[in-house]
Parts: structure tokens; C-alpha cells; sequence
């Protein structure tokens, strides 16, 4: 919470768009990456209420889908520049999208095509569409929202090059995926299939790369793993 009501902060008092615009616009991957983070903390200060007070609240008439999908678009632009870690704040962004659907979740695919059809003549969409390339094309390409699931293949591409906080989040996935289905397997074994070992061997990988690497939180998920193999195994 003190890194984001400190990064917050930050935005409220530079919010140099111009000056980030400039220096993406001469191909500097980490502006790229610095716009689409103020989209990124923005929408999810909206999409969480974070605000100080309520005149701030009503005033603030930023579109959460907009929001996403601006900081998609420049997030994409700096992995295409080289900033290949930026694959951990797509995956991110798949989480937010989540939580900006909320309970309606069942309409937001009719609220993207309104969006579309608002806002499909925006140079940034396209300019995405002209590249015919990357998750963003494939969304406005074939009119569908966020898959969520597909958060796992961001993370991989930015652990793949050292990212430990992605690793940590792989192993998160991986080890909830095994969890769930040791669990269900020992309620009913001769129901269900049993635990795909795979999992765990992805859990274990990407935990103990994040551990060596500064994310401490990676050593009780380990140690959960022990456990819980200490269970299946009796």
C-alpha cells in the first residue's frame, strides 16, 4: 500500500504526458512503459475507489476500458522497443481487467463493442491495426474482449528474460492450479483425475527462481508445497 499511495503521489504532481510522449516518440521503450504505468495506476485507483474525497471521486470521468487498453497499447510499444520485462504489466493488466468487470461482467463484451464502435477511429487503434500484430490487434481484430487466462503467457515471456516478480506470479498459478486438483482428487479419488505433476514441477521452478531473486514471499508458497505434498503422499 506505501509504494502505491507513493506512486499516486508521484503522478498527481508530474503527470509530464508531453514530456514521456516525446522521448516514446524517439523510441525510448522505458516512457513507453512509464505512459501506459499512469494509465495502469490510474484505472486501478478508479477501480479500487482510492480517492481522497468525494468531489475527487465525481470528477473523475476516465473510461476504465479506455484506461486498459491505452496501457496495453504502450505497454505493447515497449516490448516492441525492447523492453521485454514489460510482459510482467500485461499480465497485470489482465488482473485489473478482471476487476474493472466487476459483477457486470456478463455485459462487458457488448460494452466493448460500444467502445469500438465510439472509438475504433482513434490514431492509436489505428495504428494498431495498420501494424497487424500483438494482443491489442487481436482484440480489435476480432472484436473480443480480454481473455484472462492468457495472463500466464505475458508472465512466462518476462520471467523467460529474469523477471522474478512474473516467476513469482507464475508460481502462484501453478501451484494454485496443482492445489486445486490434489484437493479435489482427495475428496474424490475415484472421480477425479489425478494431479497433474507438471504443475508442480512449473511451481517449484519458477518459486525457487523468485526466492534467489528478492521475492521473499516465494519461500511460504514453497513451504506450502511441502506441506501439501507431505498430505498427498500419507
Amino acid at each position: 500500500m506505501w509504494y502505491f499511495t507513493k506512486r499516486m503521489k508521484e503522478l498527481e504532481l508530474r503527470r509530464d504526458i508531453q514530456y514521456l510522449t516525446r522521448q516514446a516518440a524517439n523510441g525510448d521503450a522505458s516512457a513507453m512503459e512509464e505512459i501506459g504505468l499512469d494509465y495502469f495506476w490510474h484505472i486501478k485507483r478508479k477501480a479500487t475507489d482510492d480517492y481522497k474525497t468525494v468531489d475527487e471521486a465525481e470528477s473523475d470521468d476516465t473510461d476504465c476500458m479506455e484506461g486498459i487498453l491505452s496501457a496495453l497499447y504502450w505497454f505493447e510499444k515497449a516490448v516492441d522497443a525492447g523492453k521485454l520485462d514489460t510482459n510482467y504489466w500485461i499480465g497485470e493488466l489482465f488482473e485489473l481487467d478482471l476487476y474493472c468487470r466487476g459483477s457486470s461482467g456478463a455485459y462487458y463484451h457488448h460494452a466493448f463493442l460500444e467502445y469500438l464502435s465510439r472509438n475504433g477511429e482513434k490514431p492509436i487503434f489505428k495504428e494498431v491495426m495498420e501494424r497487424k500484430r500483438g494482443y491489442l490487434y487481436k482484440m480489435l481484430s476480432e472484436k473480443r474482449t480480454i481473455w484472462p487466462y492468457d495472463n500466464e503467457l505475458f508472465y512466462i515471456k518476462a520471467a523467460n528474460h529474469g523477471d522474478s516478480s512474473a516467476a513469482f506470479r507464475l508460481g502462484e498459478i501453478y501451484l494454485n492450479r496443482w492445489y486445486s486438483d490434489s484437493k479435489n482428487y482427495n475428496t474424490c479419488p475415484e472421480e477425479e483425475p489425478k494431479p497433474d505433476r507438471e504443475n508442480l514441477v512449473q511451481a517449484i521452478k519458477y518459486l525457487e527462481y523468485a526466492s534467489k531473486n528478492g521475492e521473499d514471499e516465494a519461500f511460504a508458497f514453497i513451504f506450502d508445497i511441502v506441506q501439501e505434498m507431505g498430505k498427498t503422499a500419507k
